[in-house]
């Protein structure tokens, strides 16, 4: 081998791996098995819902993309992405003090349990695509991604809604309400240190019931279900 070639091989041998530790976690949804009609989120390695969670995959080989019961939509990138239903429509539940009440009627979330934790005092990036479900009877303007050192326990068993620990809201604007293009929505954090839990969703107090009521009654698309947004590329990154 020429000599010469030598160092720019070798820097670009250390360029690449200096990258590869920059990108912590990178999901796509492509190896979730065994491929069925109801593929759900815990078919794949390393994710979890919770149990009143509706959360699906979306891919080729189940043949539920680009037409399924959330809207159409092709993949961000490779064959599949995942469907999360965020927040039912509102029903009357039974209220302790007496009477009835109108009330959220259930969250669905997102868990990733990751293999490393995070390291104390280093910067990360989380960030992932959304897409809107035509299929939705309205778009809420914030989604959060929590990240802590444990799973959140569910705060309500009506509404199934979990009580955040580190939540962080994930930036879009106009992105949330987006049925055609994938979005891509993040936030920038400093890691306590041991953080393996990353649980996205609308968590406890992230939208008041009165807000939440001019949803429905504004709703673009009355005939639909609540919320649900088409989720691709999950990637966290150390910066």
């Amino acid at each position: 081998m020429n000599k010469y070639a030598i160092v720019p091989f070798l820097f670009l041998s250390f360029l690449s791996l200096g990258q590869q530790k920059k990108l912590f976690f990178t999901e796509g949804f492509e190896n979730c098995l065994p491929c069925n009609e109801k593929q759900n989120l815990s078919f794949c390695a390393g994710w979890e819902q919770t149990p009143a969670s509706k959360v699906f995959i979306m891919s080729s080989c189940n043949e539920a993309m680009p037409y399924n019961a959330y809207g159409f939509q092709y993949p961000f990138e490779g064959n599949a992405y995942a469907a999360l239903h965020v927040i039912d429509d509102a029903r009357l539940v039974y209220n302790k003090e007496g009477g009835d009440r109108t009330t959220f009627r259930s969250r669905g979330y997102m868990r990733l349990i990751l293999h490393n934790a995070l390291m104390q005092n280093h910067k990360y990036k989380f960030s992932c695509n959304l897409s809107l479900g035509e299929g939705s009877a309205f778009s809420i303007g914030n989604l959060f991604v929590d990240i802590s050192t444990r799973r959140l326990k569910q705060e309500c068993s009506y509404t199934a809604s979990l009580k955040a620990d580190n939540a962080f809201k994930l930036t879009g604007g106009a992105a949330m309400r987006d049925t055609i293009r994938w979005n891509q929505v993040s936030t920038e954090f400093t890691a306590k240190g041991g953080e393996r839990f990353i649980t996205i969703g609308l968590f406890k107090g992230g939208l008041k019931f009165s807000d939440y009521k001019k949803l429905l009654k504004n709703a673009p698309n009355p005939k639909g279900n609540g919320c649900n947004y088409f989720i691709d590329n999950v990637e966290i990154k150390e910066l």
